[in-house]
């Protein structure tokens, strides 16, 4: 009996021995493969480094493009220009209202006869006798000053009285050139007319200032001023009329 306790005891203890050692490499075996999946899940869940470089610089990237590309949308969206004026030039509107200016006193640029008043004998004093090709043409004397004045003319009537005194304008500047005034031009300025004629292809747009009237004529095809009336209606009348 003590035998048979001798030899079962070394065997069981050295099945358990086996036992805790198989029990021990099995736990260390466990938790190997515990730490390499805890391992793994970190890996997966965590970019490196490196990989949230490039993402951050692909992200930024992108970023810089969207805003380049709204930039260049607002900007074409807004464009930095502005349409045309489709008023008179500050030259000629100044040039028209000095035309009207001087018209209210019965005179034009250039001249300094009155409408109403001057005689015609005044003017062939100062200016001499009048152009020989075309002395006479319905009852007005025209006379060529020159590139810088231009030419005018002078419509006599009752009493040798001069009732129109015309002006063609300068021609020296084209700036200045009657032919560059548009009526577009002298309606912004001084206003609607006070009404509108028409003869023999021109335009007339009449303009009532108290004692006279001031005309401005040009071909209704260009639209545009040929040249200026400053006319005495009350000059104008017949004798006895």
């Amino acid at each position: 009996m003590n035998i048979y306790k001798k030899l079962i005891t070394p065997s069981i203890v050295t099945g358990v021995m086996f036992a805790t050692i198989l029990s021990g490499c099995g736990a260390s075996d466990t938790k190997s493969a515990s730490d390499a999946n805890s391992s793994t899940s970190t890996s997966l869940s965590k970019p490196s480094t490196d990989e949230k470089n490039n993402a951050s610089k692909h992200t930024s990237s992108s970023e810089d493009a969207n805003a380049t590309s709204k930039d260049q949308n607002t900007s074409s969206s807004s464009p930095n220009h502005q349409a045309p004026s489709t008023g008179p030039s500050s030259n000629h509107a100044q040039q028209i209202k000095d035309i009207a200016a001087l018209a209210k006193q019965g005179k034009v640029q250039g001249a300094e006869f009155v409408s109403g008043v001057s005689i015609i004998d005044d003017i062939h004093e100062s200016w001499g006798k009048p152009d020989e090709e075309s002395k006479k043409l319905d009852s007005y004397e025209t006379y060529s000053r020159g590139g810088s004045k231009g030419d005018f003319a002078f419509g006599v009537g009752r009493g040798e009285v001069v009732y129109d005194i015309r002006s063609f304008g300068p021609t020296a500047n084209e700036d200045t050139a009657f032919q560059a005034i548009t009526f577009k031009e002298i309606k912004k300025t001084l206003g609607e007319p006070s009404s509108i004629r028409t003869n023999s292809g021109d335009d007339i747009l009449v303009y009532k200032l108290i004692e006279y009237e001031l005309k401005f004529v040009g071909p209704h095809a260009t639209q545009r001023l040929d040249h200026i009336s400053v006319y005495s209606p009350r000059a104008a009348r017949p004798m006895g009329g």
